[in-house]
């Protein structure tokens, strides 16, 4: 626990924060270094938290795709964890699986071991003793290129019969264009790598799904490889990306979704966390030219900073996936996370949130208001009506917990106005009614900026037709 508390105080922004504290302290300014201290204690035990649960889950996962043997105990047959084989045990070892433990091989029938890790031959070497089982191979069932074509069809996967072609055509050289092709029947694991190369080489992100020993190589080519967890050999599920526990196809879709989901809502969080950065920065610069020297003290920056990073960018995280998200093509596999406009739409809500709280500022000191406290809470609470506006399905309670957030931050801003311990130690004054109310109808123009800047500059634009997920069903029919 404490290497982990201390990997989060080495952190660069931390570092200057305890810096700032201990010239705070030094000064006898001892009302910001509590506050800098409170940030400090809050990102650690925040941090840590989020840290630990990163490792749950990753132990999980490894848990799940951990290898297992099959052994013979008590006279019956058990799946166990490789690292469970104990002396004594009788492995029985199939195609594609990995050995767990050295052994001697009491009988086999055409066994070829793969050794390559440790001696670096990469052809096969075999390891049947003589006199035990037979030689000779089992080959699965093959698939009729006909009946493939009649199935194609029934799914509606290929229009016409030159979306069908087999491996002996693609040998022969008539298959022409692999990218023209919908459907790819009994082919060999060379044929699916030039097929996999082939729609990757056309600028297509490819997913390779398989479950054998002769899928490994088109799995480790592709963009993301998919093997069965339950029924692909322990080959195939090294070689994948992604291997659903549950064998199920319907399961690679809902992954996907939920990938999407995670990636459009950390540009979600970027976005709101720059937006705000932009924000506070333009204030702090164009303020003094506007006639106010110190517009924020850093007791009410660090407290800005607290309550709208804190709990809402957390809650941000949770937002369900957008309504049209497998309508959408797939991005560039270049395209970065702030790629794709992020940085343009950032700066323009830095700009008008800063431009809405320095004009809220301005009239509050020209009229003799508390343009100070004023300064606080608008450029405060216009951040929480931004994250309000970047809500995946606004107007529903598909995330319950960024309302919660929202709330508790704006309260909580709300206190550091009008609590008197809290304004000794931000140096706030109280706001009359009418100005709290004010305060509010301007950090409503966040949400409603954010929403305007959302419908005309979406994530991705939904194309018309069919899911773009699904565009290109390429099915590959092994032997």
């Amino acid at each position: 626990m404490w290497r982990r508390v201390l990997q989060q105080l080495r952190d660069p922004l931390v570092l200057v924060l305890l810096v700032a504290a201990a010239l705070t302290i030094a000064t006898g300014d001892l009302s910001d270094a509590s506050v800098i201290l409170l940030v400090i204690t809050v990102n650690t035990v925040v941090g840590v938290v989020q840290e630990v649960r990163a490792e749950q889950a990753v132990a999980a996962l490894s848990a799940m795709n951990a290898p297992s043997a099959k052994a013979v105990r008590d006279g019956g047959e058990r799946s166990v964890a490789a690292s469970e084989v104990v002396p004594g045990d009788l492995v029985l070892v199939a195609e594609g699986d990995v050995v767990p433990a050295d052994a001697d091989v009491l009988a086999a029938a055409s066994l070829l071991a793969d050794e390559s890790s440790l001696t670096g031959e990469s052809a096969p070497v075999e390891k049947a003793p003589d006199g035990d089982g037979t030689r000779g191979t089992v080959s699965a069932g093959t698939v009729i290129p006909m009946t493939v074509r009649a199935v194609a069809d029934r799914l509606g996967i290929a229009a016409r019969n030159e979306q069908v072609t087999t491996g002996d055509r693609i040998r022969e050289g008539p298959a022409g264009d692999l990218t023209d092709v919908r459907v790819y029947a009994r082919t060999t694991p060379e044929q699916k790598l030039g097929i996999v190369q082939a729609w990757r080489e056309a600028g297509h992100v490819v997913a390779m799904t398989g479950d054998g020993v002769n899928d490994g190589p088109a799995l480790r080519r592709a963009d993301i490889g998919v093997a069965m967890g339950r029924r692909g050999t322990e080959v195939a599920r090294q070689a994948a990306d992604l291997v659903p526990a549950d064998d199920n196809p319907a399961t690679i879709v809902s992954a996907v979704e939920e990938g999407r989901r995670v990636y459009a809502n950390v540009r979600r969080f970027l976005l709101y966390a720059l937006a705000g950065g932009t924000a506070e920065i333009l204030v702090m610069l164009l303020g003094p030219f506007l006639g106010m020297p110190l517009p924020l003290l850093p007791a009410q920056i660090l407290w800005i900073n607290l309550l709208t990073h804190g709990l809402p960018g957390v809650a941000l995280g949770a937002e369900p996936v957008a309504p049209a998200t497998m309508r959408h093509p797939p991005r560039p596999p270049a395209e970065s996370a702030p790629g794709a406009g992020l940085w343009p739409r950032s700066l323009f809500m830095g700009a008008f949130i800063a431009a809405v709280t320095l004009a809220a500022g301005v009239w509050a000191r020209e009229t003799g208001r508390p343009w100070q406290s004023m300064i606080f809470l608008v450029l405060g609470a216009t951040q929480l009506g931004v994250a309000l506006g970047s809500r995946a399905r606004p107007g529903s309670l598909t995330n319950p917990f960024l309302l919660i957030a929202v709330g508790t931050a704006l309260s909580l801003r709300a206190a550091g106005v009008y609590l008197p311990p809290l304004q000794d130690l931000l140096g706030t004054e109280p706001l009359s009614p009418t100005d709290l109310v004010i305060a509010c109808a301007l950090s409503g123009l966040g949400h409603v900026v954010m929403r305007l800047q959302t419908g005309f500059r979406p994530e991705r634009p939904p194309r018309g037709g069919p899911s773009a997920t699904r565009d290109v069903v390429e099915h590959i029919a092994t032997r």
